[in-house]
């Protein structure tokens, strides 16, 4: 799982507050790595214990370089996303941009783990909002409540057990009668939308 954040100085105390406001929300290792030379790791620690502590680390040793070579590989990847979101967004504020980079990487199949990151830190796949739910393009278009939601959660729960609801709309709302879109619908006199039926 990676994390990343936009830094004004590399200094251990900034460097210190954003890992405090990381591991408070996914954990501290035991271990810190850096590449940044045992000084600037000892500095990072004493930063770390004063604001937090009981949060004891120890140094890591120096990477080895197959390892120090996919650390790289990584950072250019994280490079090439952003600038990738920084052209498909029109901007040169590519601070903006590191959490969604931290999405895809979080969310992108990781082959040395056999799935994404998200998914073994979480143990499930992640979300995305009600995109992640199977509902309907159509219905989800229109929806903006919790309990259009909840509506639309029952008709595709009903659906998968084969029982059929009318999805014919009516002032924008879902009918979801038990008609499948018969003469039997209440909307269809009162010249409802049928384009879903």
């Amino acid at each position: 799982m990676i994390c990343l954040r936009a830094l004004q100085t590399k200094t251990a105390e900034e460097v210190a507050f954003h890992l405090v406001d990381i591991f408070c929300d996914k954990g501290a290792p035991h271990i810190l790595q850096s590449d940044n030379g045992r000084e600037f790791s000892n500095k990072l620690i004493k930063e770390v214990l004063f604001m937090w502590p009981e949060c004891k680390l120890v140094h890591g040793k120096p990477r080895n370089s197959q390892s120090q070579g996919s650390v790289e590989r990584a950072n250019r990847d994280v490079e090439a996303i952003l600038a990738c979101w920084m052209k498909d967004n029109n901007t040169t504020q590519w601070s903006n941009g590191l959490r969604f980079v931290q999405w895809q990487k979080n969310t992108r199949f990781h082959s040395g783990i056999g799935r994404t990151p998200y998914e073994a830190m979480y143990g499930e796949k992640a979300h995305l909002g009600i995109s992640a739910v199977n509902i309907p393009e159509e219905i989800m278009e229109g929806m903006e409540t919790e309990e259009q939601l909840a509506e639309a959660l029952c008709l595709v729960n009903e659906e998968d057990h084969n029982v059929e609801r009318c999805k014919c709309f009516k002032n924008e709302v879902l009918c979801n009668s038990r008609c499948k879109c018969s003469n039997s619908c209440s909307n269809k006199s009162d010249n409802a939308n049928f384009d879903n039926c």
